[in-house]
């Protein structure tokens, strides 16, 4: 189970810069960075580094809150440009997240 959720965090992450792609094609350059680092790098170290740079923000991420982003944009290329996008794709964004965020925390905790 634990296997799945790690590649079900992995998937859903590069969906969302594939998203993001969509959302802001003038980033086309940081969006095929992060692509290529997803795909090139372990799975689990991209989870735990996203679950180390995001627990604290476990609340807010949840609830879908936005607050958070300014403070973790300097880990995540892609989230620098999130403030020049509509309402309606940082409601993508911020569901993409809190997916993402689920899948790291059942990995983490074994489920």
């Amino acid at each position: 189970m634990s296997i799945e959720r790690l590649q079900q965090f992995k998937t859903t992450f590069i969906d969302l810069v594939d998203q993001m792609d969509t959302i802001l094609p003038e980033e086309k350059s940081n969006i095929l960075k992060c692509k290529f680092y997803l795909i090139a790098t372990d799975a689990e170290k991209i989870l735990y580094h996203f679950l180390t740079t995001t627990r604290q923000y476990q609340n807010e991420i949840l609830s879908k809150n936005d607050t958070f982003i300014q403070s973790i944009q300097s880990e995540f290329e892609l989230l620098k440009a999130y403030n020049k996008i509509s309402k309606t794709n940082k409601d993508i964004v911020l569901e993409y997240l809190k997916i993402i965020y689920l899948y790291a925390l059942a990995y983490h905790e074994g489920k």
